[in-house]
């Protein structure tokens, strides 16, 4: 019994699905989950790279230290009879303390206070000063914060949080800028007693002029001395409620010195890094793997409407370099899928000799010769007759893949027309023609003469042909000699493209045979396992 195709059987014809609008716009989550399987690596790796970074940047970092302390706000209210002789401000709106703390009047008395603190260096001193003034030129401040929390009326606490590269100068710092606020909201309401008194004062200046007129009545002058003595009592007043001003801030506790380090935090640093860059190379894998509509298994062909023979696994580069394909596909994985390629193959056909397969692909790169030497040495170890056709457009191609298992190899150059029973034999079973000049299948319109005698002889005949959408070759002899089976490559070959090549094919009136899908991932071939490839095919009688 020999390979070929029961004519009187239809292969499965790619049939283009029409597909609306809505079914393109959605999203394909089985894609979306293989890109970013196959992105994981890439994904781990430069997350902790990114983690790496981080940590060595912190560890260049000099510690910080932050120190608190509190002080509390509430309504004024009147004690007895108080009430004249103690002035307090009005109650502070929400963010007045922050902007004050964040002022040049309070920043000056922060570096005035800190120049007169026994404990601070005169180092820390001239570093804290210029510290505070860059932060003030550039509104951005992170040496001194204040946070509050006051209700409504007024009642409430403010956090005064400072930081500084030491424990015990975080706290000096913190009850500096405490006591800078404290005097300043003092301020605030001795500004208003000041005021008055300057106003009282104009006003006994002019009442002691008006009375050093000559010539003044005595109901005037009367009324005058009224006045200044009024005035002068006001006056006293004002001097005594200047004495009991009192703002509406008072400090709960001096600052603690903290004895731990506030920052950096490298593990907490390091693991927050780790897991924003996986979120961030996760998605951009993600938008790539959503973007992406080359085919990656055969649920992506099936969309077409064609079976996927077989799928390749991709071999190891440095594998291939130094064996060749032939030899590294014997010992890998790749017999388990040409035993698959060879079973449906078989299934697909009868008992009759000489059967003619075209292997082409839509575009070139897809490793159209690789398959084409792979599927001859997988026939011919289980007893086939092959020949080999190099009708690819490129000289040599097959010759140099099989150089590699023989040593040297040399391809009988002949025209379509002429005999193929040469003695060319690359390997046992297996003989390799190249047609044309330079590989080239003159295209012959409706001369079937050189087709019909082609491969006589042979269990077998590999016509390893052009790109069918570059060249018309492939479409050509696919007519006249027989099926045509599509090589696309995974992960590289369009599905859009695909389409095409199946649109091209119907029109010339080809029948696809079905896809060998090459380069494929582990993924793209769910289910594979060992198969006796003595068990595929029956051995040709002889």
């Amino acid at each position: 019994m020999r390979l070929t195709l029961n004519h009187d059987i239809q292969p499965q014809q790619g049939q283009l699905r029409s597909h609306d609008s809505q079914d393109e716009a959605e999203i394909d989550f089985g894609r979306l989950r293989e890109g970013l399987y196959h992105a994981l690596p890439w994904i781990l790796g430069g997350s902790i790279l990114i983690g790496a970074a981080v940590g060595l940047y912190e560890r260049t970092l000099s510690p910080t230290f932050s120190a608190t302390t509190n002080l509390i706000t509430t309504t004024p209210a009147t004690v007895g009879n108080l009430r004249d002789t103690l002035v307090a401000p009005v109650a502070l709106p929400d963010g007045t303390l922050e902007d004050a703390l964040h002022g040049p009047v309070v920043v000056n008395h922060i570096i005035e206070l800190l120049n007169r603190a026994p404990t601070v260096t005169e180092t820390q001193r001239k570093a804290f000063a210029n510290q505070l003034t860059e932060e003030l030129l550039n509104q951005r401040y992170n040496t001194i914060k204040v946070t509050s929390r006051v209700d409504f009326s007024g009642n409430g606490v403010y956090k005064v949080n400072a930081f500084a590269t030491t424990g015990p100068l975080a706290a000096v710092v913190a009850d500096t800028a405490a006591q800078a606020l404290l005097d300043w909201d003092q301020g605030r309401a001795l500004s208003g007693v000041r005021r008055a008194e300057q106003s009282l004062r104009e006003q006994l200046m002019e009442v002691n002029r008006q009375l050093a007129r000559p010539g003044l009545p005595v109901e005037n002058r009367q009324v005058l001395l009224t006045s200044r003595a009024q005035v002068q009592r006001n006056l006293v007043q004002a001097a005594i409620q200047a004495q009991g001003v009192t703002g509406l801030l008072s400090q709960v506790a001096p600052a603690v010195i903290p004895m731990k380090a506030a920052a950096p935090h490298p593990v907490r640093d390091v693991l927050i890094a780790v897991a924003l860059s996986v979120l961030l190379l996760g998605g951009l894998a993600a938008v790539r793997s959503a973007l992406d509509t080359s085919v990656r298994n055969e649920d992506d062909l099936l969309s077409l409407g064609l079976s996927t023979m077989a799928a390749f696994p991709r071999l190891k580069k440095r594998v291939t370099e130094s064996q060749g394909i032939v030899l590294a596909a014997r010992g890998s994985a790749m017999q388990e899928a040409v035993g698959f390629l060879l079973l449906n193959l078989n299934a697909a056909g009868g008992a009759h000799q000489n059967q003619r397969i075209v292997v082409t692909s839509a575009t070139s790169g897809a490793g159209t010769s690789s398959v084409v030497a792979i599927l001859a040495d997988a026939a011919a170890a289980i007893g086939m007759k092959v020949l080999i056709v190099d009708a690819s457009g490129e000289d040599g191609t097959q010759a140099q893949l099989w150089a590699y298992a023989r040593g040297s190899t040399h391809s009988a150059v002949v025209s379509p027309g002429e005999n193929l029973a040469v003695d060319n034999a690359v390997a046992p079973g297996i003989q390799l023609v190249t047609v044309g000049m330079g590989g080239r299948w003159p295209v012959r319109g409706g001369d079937t003469g050189a087709a019909d005698g082609l491969g006589e002889g042979y269990d077998l005949v590999l016509i390893d042909a052009p790109p069918l959408l570059y060249v018309a070759d492939a479409l050509d002899i696919a007519r006249h000699t027989g099926h045509l089976l599509l090589v696309v490559e995974a992960g590289s070959t369009p599905i859009q493209t695909v389409r095409q090549a199946l649109r091209r094919a119907s029109q010339a009136g080809v029948a696809v045979l079905g896809t060998v899908i090459n380069k494929a991932t582990q993924s793209a071939t769910p289910g594979l396992r060992p198969v006796l490839r003595s068990s595929l095919l029956p051995r040709p009688q002889s």
